[in-house]
């Protein structure tokens, strides 16, 4: 511009030639040209025009440039005029100096009318005589500063439509004053009010426990240089007010200044709790379906129409001996039975035929391609198609029924043999049924010999033994007896005594045999306080301890159940450590059907049973004797430290056996036992 400038003739204008110019003119011409920021003068009474090199872009191209240099205002600025006029017209009289921001004034260039937004200043310049001889524009267009504001209004106007439409909470995290800001949809997750502000320790305790560190290094990771700033997580927050849980997805962006701190950290928040539940579902089908189809051990396949190739699960593959888990038709037939291939292929072709509704169902046998082991394959598989009907895949399950086949076989191969011996058993069922008429006869006889052996075992057998009593009581009585002597009549004493015990003990065991004595109703509780009773001065001589939990009461033969617990309580009393004070415990609890059919094989369907557990601190005895001390005349001690026929657990046993129960025992050496005894609550006639 100063070429143009001084190359100007400004001899046909009213200032004259340049060398006629006041210096105040030739000054600020000076400044004007020097300058690089946009200027602008008006000089005289027609507002002569002076502009530099800052201030031609603004003129545009093919527009006012170089007309407007050295010409008046008014021609030059016809189409403003009426705007700009007033303000020059205001600082030649003398007033202020004019500001005007972001001002919209089109002015004509680039061959159009335009909107140009200007940011300018109307400053007085003096003459020599200190009158204002012009006025000097500064200014700096600022359309493409507006026309960004604007986009930027209209992209915010069109964020938020697109937030509200995907429903984002959005937040702005500044880390300097570490201050939140948020929408109001964020606010109402976070529990607050649209105005409230958000403390910043909130954005934090909203979050779930589980993952609040996880969360807390995520923000603090984003906020390095190194990161990149970009922040994606996944967590849940609890809103405090109704301590609903919201599964989000975090992501935002921090920015970071020369300094490589963040100066702004923002983004959005997505709500995907039905997303995430959805997925979960999605898994626990899956799951579900893959459980199910390892329970059925399923082998699963799918053919893939634009492929043509089939992929096949691990069990699958395995039953085939495939090399890899996606082969080829042709690969899978070679593994077919000869006798059973074509009727394959048809069956697969005929699948993808849409009038067979897509449905796959073949058997046929297959010989391992890596091994030739045979196996029986039921396949079954739905086709999919295209809107034109075309396949688009067949997808299966296919199950091992070479067992179920083998013994199908088996089971019409042993029919016929059965039948033919059906014939030959009916025959010798009915020699049989006459052998059981005699046995039956044999039986009766055998029974009326055992009630006979019972009276001579309480009668016959004890007369003598009882006058051996007699008589070894007389002798001890005589005088002049030798040590040796009473100690042989007191072993014959002793002898008989036993031997009287033992008789007894065998009828009542031969008398548990019999299954026709009538069940009924027994409270246990009652049942265990008389036979506590019973042993009053045994407890009072030991000072025995004994609790008794609240018992059930079942459907029983009383005076069993009496002398059931009549030889544990007594065992207990009796097998105790010297100077050990005994400690007595019964206790019962009723037990679920699954764990009574690990002692009982057949447990009855529909009833309760009950398991009781006498516990004693006695001498117990080692792991390995658990089952031997059921044996009938089994003792592990003999009968000078702790007296007894060794029937009492035989007897015991054989009472809940009676009552189709079970009686077993643990116990340890010196730290006692415990016996237990599972017992249905009703029985059964069969």
């Amino acid at each position: 511009m100063g070429r143009l400038t001084r190359s100007y003739d400004w001899s046909i204008t009213p200032v004259g030639t340049p060398d006629q110019w006041p210096q105040s003119l030739r000054t600020i011409i000076g400044v004007i040209l020097s300058s690089k920021f946009p200027m602008f003068l008006w000089w005289g009474e027609t507002l002569l025009q002076f502009y530099n090199d800052a201030y031609r872009p603004s003129l545009g191209n093919n527009g006012k440039h170089p007309t407007a240099l050295g010409q008046k205002g008014a021609d030059c600025w016809p189409e403003i005029w009426p705007v700009i006029k007033p303000l020059i017209d205001q600082v030649l009289a003398g007033g202020e100096a004019t500001w005007s921001e972001d001002q919209l004034i089109p002015i004509y260039r680039n061959g159009k009318l335009e909107d140009v937004y200007w940011t300018f200043s109307y400053s007085p310049v003096c003459d020599e005589a200190g009158e204002t001889g012009g006025v000097l524009v500064t200014c700096t267009e600022t359309t493409d500063k507006i026309i960004n504001l604007q986009q930027l209004a209209e992209s915010k106007a069109l964020l938020e439509l697109a937030v509200d439409a995907t429903e984002l909470g959005t937040w702005d995290l500044n880390p300097v004053t570490n201050k939140y800001t948020a929408n109001a949809r964020l606010k109402e997750w976070l529990g607050l009010q649209p105005g409230e502000e958000i403390p910043s320790s909130l954005v934090i305790d909203v979050i779930a426990r589980q993952d609040q560190q996880r969360v807390t290094d995520a923000i603090n990771y984003a906020l390095q240089f190194e990161s990149g700033g970009y922040y994606d997580i996944e967590y849940t927050i609890i809103t405090p007010a109704t301590q609903k849980d919201r599964i989000v997805r975090a992501r935002g962006l921090a920015r970071f200044g020369e300094d490589k701190k963040a100066y702004r950290f923002n983004g959005t928040l997505q709500d995907i709790t039905e997303q995430e539940q959805q997925k979960k579902a999605i898994k626990e089908v899956e799951a579900n379906l893959r459980g199910a189809i390892e329970l059925a051990e399923l082998g699963t396949w799918a053919w893939d129409a634009k492929t043509d190739k089939i992929t096949c699960s691990d069990r699958m593959q395995s039953w085939f001996g495939f090399p890899t888990q996606t082969t080829t038709l042709e690969e899978k037939l070679k593994a077919i039975d000869e006798d059973d291939r074509l009727g394959a292929a048809r069956t697969f072709e005929n699948a993808l035929n849409p009038a067979s509704g897509g449905r796959y169902n073949s058997e046929y046998t297959i010989s391992n391609l890596a091994d030739g082991k045979k196996r029986i394959l039921h396949l079954n598989g739905q086709t999919t198609f295209d809107e034109t009907g075309k396949p688009v895949s067949l997808n299966g399950t296919a199950r091992d029924i070479t067992i179920q086949r083998r013994l199908q076989l088996a089971l019409e191969n042993e029919v016929r043999q059965q039948t033919e011996e059906l014939a030959t058993a009916n025959e010798e069922l009915l020699a049989t049924n006459e052998e059981l008429e005699d046995a039956n006869t044999r039986l009766l006889h055998s029974n009326e010999e055992l009630e006979q052996y019972a009276y001579v075992a309480s009668h016959d057998l004890q007369e003598p033994l009882r006058k051996i009593r007699i008589f070894t009581d007389v002798l001890k009585k005589q005088q002049n007896l030798t040590t040796e002597t009473s100690i042989l009549i007191e072993k014959i004493h002793g002898s008989a005594e036993r031997m009287s015990m033992l008789i007894r003990d065998l009828l009542e065991f031969s008398h548990l045999l019999k299954d026709d004595i009538l069940m009924q109703p027994v409270n246990l509780n009652e049942t265990v306080a008389a036979v506590i009773g019973d042993f009053e001065l045994k407890i009072k001589e030991k000072q025995a301890v004994i609790e008794v939990a609240n018992l059930p009461e079942i459907e029983a033969i009383g005076f069993q159940m009496n002398q059931l617990f009549n030889n544990l309580i007594s065992n207990a009393l009796k097998f105790t450590a010297p100077g050990v004070i005994p400690q007595i415990t019964i206790r019962s609890s009723l037990i679920a059907l699954e764990d009574v059919s690990r002692y009982i094989t057949r447990p009855f369907i529909g009833t309760a049973y009950y398991r009781f557990i006498l516990t004693d601190n006695g001498i117990g005895f080692e792991e390995e004797y658990a089952e031997q001390v059921f044996e009938i005349f089994k003792r592990l001690h003999g009968r000078n430290i702790y007296p007894g026929s060794g029937i009492g657990l035989a007897l015991c046993r054989r009472i809940v056996a009676n009552h189709n129960g079970y009686l077993f025992a643990d116990s340890k050496l010196g730290k006692g036992t415990s016996f237990h005894i599972i017992l249905p609550g009703k029985q059964y006639d069969f």
